[in-house]
């Protein structure tokens, strides 16, 4: 079993501080930090949520470095009508940009932390959002549609750019074309 998480945390950390310049891939982490072989795939899924969370980051490569301390941002997130979004900032700061493929799961209005991505010269910060903290709105209107095999929710908010879909068990009576609101119970998966 892998010691203390808290323990191995700030031995990673260390790590990655102390080798900044680098990117590391798991395997090369769990030795220098002499992790048993049998316990490398917890290691490695460990890694995993903390590069998630912003603790440390990750690359589109699976090598993990130490996160820089500004590189996660939090705050209330803005949607435009064509699916992209900004995460406002406080005053003086400038709002950072959200394409449509890095909301996740996220809507408008929902505070949320973002990961920052490297600032290009010129261009206002990008970044992704890793995690919604709260949900603005409870409940989303719209007109119900009907699919091949299931239902969905068109919304009326422009700013909302994804269907929701609708179990038959949940329809309460509701027909197809009729104004209803839904509540999303689960919503963790972002192609949805």
């Amino acid at each position: 079993m892998l010691k203390n998480l808290d323990e191995l945390k700030a031995d990673v950390l260390a790590y990655l501080q102390a080798h900044h310049k680098r990117k590391f891939k798991a395997k090369e982490i769990a030795r220098a930090l002499k992790i048993p072989p049998a316990e490398y795939n917890t290691f490695r899924n460990v890694l995993r949520q903390w590069a998630a969370s912003g603790a440390i980051a990750k690359h589109k490569s699976n090598s993990y470095h130490a996160a820089k301390p500004s590189s996660v941002v939090i705050g209330p997130l803005h949607v435009k009508t064509h699916g992209y979004g900004f995460l406002l900032t406080p005053e003086g700061q400038e709002d950072v940009f959200i394409s449509l493929k890095n909301m996740g799961t996220a809507l408008d209005g929902d505070e949320v932390k973002v990961q920052l991505f490297a600032k290009a010269a010129k261009k206002r910060p990008e970044g992704k959002v890793i995690e919604v903290l709260e949900r603005r709105r409870r409940y989303i209107v719209g007109t119900l549609k009907k699919g091949k095999h299931y239902y969905f929710l068109v919304p009326d908010d422009l700013k909302i750019t994804r269907d929701i879909y609708v179990h038959d068990s949940d329809l309460n009576g509701a027909k197809v074309g009729q104004k209803v609101a839904v509540e999303i119970d689960e919503w963790e998966d972002e192609l949805l």
